[in-house]
């Protein structure tokens, strides 16, 4: 009996605290209208191999109330010669910069055209209600490529030369995409009758011992 009641106690605790996912949407996005960006002027990603020539390349972007799965990114590329293989990064924001890495996924395959190339993370990647976060971009060895801007102008990204990441005009076009994490609050009705639950399975408990 006693373990029973454990059960039915645990089970309607877990239904009252339990953690549901939104729908998909888009987390931030500079893209313009009909996903267009600025594709004449865009950062340019240079690979290891260019020693102290290398380059990279990263945006800042926050996510509101709520907190995220990020399940994809989107950048507008165009690949300019090398091995084609790259490196997108997330990273938290340390002090208005890219900090900590939280991942890394690999990228090849971008065409020598601008276009719109979707990343998708190797494992889900949790990010917190307001709080700002960074998607960078590397080359590795001898791979380069333009990461173009976006059309708003309003804001700055950041480079990275020398080890030193600095910020410059223009933000490379982006958009990240996630899954909203909820977690229900129960309606007061519904807490009510949590706790007449609870009572009356206490109140038999006892009748039983």
């Amino acid at each position: 009996m006693k373990l029973r009641f454990l059960m039915v106690l645990t089970n309607l605790i877990v239904i009252f605290t339990l953690v549901s996912t939104g729908g998909a949407a888009v987390i931030m996005s500079n893209l313009s209208p009909g996903d267009t960006y600025n594709n004449f002027i865009g950062y340019v990603i240079l690979g290891s191999s260019y020693g102290t020539n290398s380059r990279s390349a990263a945006s800042s972007f926050t996510t509101g109330t709520s907190n995220w799965d990020f399940d994809s990114a989107e950048l507008a590329l165009r690949f300019t010669g090398g091995s084609n293989s790259f490196s997108v990064n997330i990273l938290v924001d340390a002090d208005g910069k890219p900090g900590t890495l939280l991942q890394s996924t690999s990228l090849s395959g971008i065409q020598t055209e601008p276009g719109l190339i979707t990343i998708t993370p190797n494992s889900p990647i949790s990010l917190e209600a307001n709080k700002t976060y960074w998607i960078a971009l590397f080359g590795n060895d001898n791979s380069g490529c333009e990461w173009y801007l976006g059309l708003d102008g309003t804001s700055s990204g950041s480079s990275l030369a020398n080890g030193v990441w600095t910020q410059n005009p223009g933000v490379p076009a982006f958009r990240i995409n996630g899954t909203q994490t909820i977690t229900p609050i129960p309606e007061p009705n519904s807490i009510a009758g949590f706790f007449i639950i609870t009572f009356y399975l206490l109140k038999r408990r006892n009748r039983h011992l």
